[in-house]
């Protein structure tokens, strides 16, 4: 998922049961004032899709991230 910083709509804004079927996620995160890959992970994680990889960026609050489902 590469979406320059609009992650935060699309993951928090969508429905848990819309990633029922996802096995696994490349995504990279921006800093966007107000949000933290923290609270995507807190939305994800108790999908059950985990992160097993992550690349910080260039800068804070930007980077990489790959989760999959256990």
């Amino acid at each position: 998922m590469d979406v320059e910083g609009a992650e935060y709509d699309v993951v928090l804004r969508s429905s848990p049961s819309s990633w029922s079927d996802v096995k696994a996620v490349a995504l990279e995160y921006h800093p966007v004032p107000g949000h933290s890959l923290d609270e995507l992970l807190g939305f994800l994680e108790p999908l059950g899709l985990s992160p097993y990889h992550q690349e910080d960026g260039t800068e804070p609050g930007l980077g990489m991230i790959w989760l999959r489902r256990a």
